[in-house]
């Protein structure tokens, strides 16, 4: 049976994870939400299984209508599961949260080799503003 402690124990031995208050909740944050309690024993986590998790054990793992719109959003009865589930569902929320190793952009994917999303920041960082706030030329625009 797992607790609240627990997931704040787990939460909070994750690199760069914080803990605060997030709809009068205890809430832990990597990049994003990871992790709140909805309320007494029941905690919010990120999952990509919510359908297969709830759709084996409803008892379990559930939804209110508030989450309908959040696909990767389950609620979790604490009592239901140890924590050794509760630490492998915390760290699959910590990495959809944005957390984890950094993954560097695989550009190969492109015939240039090159970004186009890196490209635009270049195209648009080469145009300044002046102090009327209007848009001036830019002096060059490499191709």
């Amino acid at each position: 049976m797992a607790t609240e402690d627990d997931v704040r124990s787990i939460c909070l031995a994750l690199p760069g994870v914080t803990e605060r208050s997030s709809w009068d909740q205890p809430a832990w944050f990597a990049k994003t939400l990871m992790a709140r309690m909805w309320e007494d024993g029941v905690l919010t986590v990120k999952t990509t299984e919510r359908e297969a998790l709830a759709g084996t054990e409803p008892e379990t793992y559930f939804w209110t209508r508030h989450h309908e719109r959040s696909p990767q959003l389950v609620l979790v009865r604490l009592a239901r599961i140890g924590t050794e589930e509760l630490g492998e569902l915390l760290a699959e929320s910590y990495r959809l949260a944005g957390a984890g190793p950094e993954r560097r952009r695989d550009r190969s994917r492109y015939a240039s080799g090159r970004d186009p999303a890196r490209l635009r920041a270049r195209r648009s960082s080469a145009f300044a503003t002046s102090s009327s706030n209007t848009l001036a030329m830019p002096a060059r625009l490499s191709p």
